[in-house]
């Protein structure tokens, strides 16, 4: 009986061990607004290729990974705070305030789109006055185009806000409310597809240069920086393994390196 006993405490002492264990366990909070295909629903079976990616990178390191959608302002400012350990999705500008890997996730590039049949055509940022434009609100595009949204909302940049907001922006675009709509490539022709539409149906007629963005990680704290180096290794050794490029394939987007 004693020694019954003696066995039946151990295996109590074992489990509230492993218990403790599981509790004590880290977690790696990120949070974005959907932009597919780099992140969107978590409980998808296609949740985007950020989110897999940094579930193949960190989960097998014992890191658990709590990705959650949220505003892309919120999820940028709770990051900053050290509210969450990181952000999906955010370009070199919107990294200020937080720790950058060396590792991008993506380089997408913005694209204009206009709906079929329209003949006009991108000169320069100030040309744009010519016509009307649809851009989401609380979005970088690039420098100039930014300041140019900035300076001339209302009757010649149309803004489009919250959750399904690009999709409002194409319907919009498609029924001759705004012109032209930038926005990155891979995102809109996604959408698109989701929508069940055809990209011929909205030809781009500008490609800009493309921006990295990257899973960027708070600065509050050392972890941050603990992080982006579990990043940059095994963003390595995806693509050493060929699984990166499984990823990509299954997202339809090419690797730029």
């Amino acid at each position: 009986m004693i020694l019954h006993r003696i066995r039946n405490e151990s295996l109590v002492a074992f489990f509230l061990g492993v218990l403790a264990g599981a509790a004590a366990a880290e977690t790696l909070r990120l949070r974005a607004d959907s932009w597919m295909p780099f992140n969107g629903d978590p409980a998808a079976e296609q949740p985007g290729l950020a989110v897999e990616v940094v579930r193949a990178i960190f989960v097998p390191r014992g890191i658990a990974v709590d990705y959650q959608t949220m505003s892309w302002p919120a999820s940028l400012a709770a990051a900053v705070a050290g509210e969450i350990e990181g952000v999906i999705g955010a370009n070199t500008k919107e990294t200020a305030g937080l720790v950058r890997p060396a590792e991008a996730i993506g380089l997408p590039r913005i694209g204009f789109f206009v709906r079929k049949g329209s003949t006009w055509r991108f000169a320069n940022v100030p040309a744009l006055r010519s016509i009307r434009m649809g851009a989401l609100e609380a979005y970088s595009y690039w420098d100039t185009l930014d300041r140019y949204i900035e300076a001339h909302v209302g009757a010649e940049v149309i803004m489009y806000a919250g959750e399904g907001g690009l999709n409002r922006a194409i319907a919009d675009l498609d029924a001759g409310r705004i012109d032209v709509m930038p926005e990155t490539a891979a995102v809109f022709i996604w959408n698109l597809k989701t929508a069940g539409r055809q990209p011929a149906d909205f030809p781009i007629v500008y490609l800009h240069e493309g921006d990295p963005i990257f899973v960027a990680f708070t600065a509050m704290g050392d972890a941050g920086h603990r992080y982006a180096r579990i990043f940059d290794q095994g963003m390595m050794e995806l693509r050493r393994s060929g699984e990166f490029t499984r990823l990509l394939q299954r997202y339809s987007l090419t690797d730029w390196k």
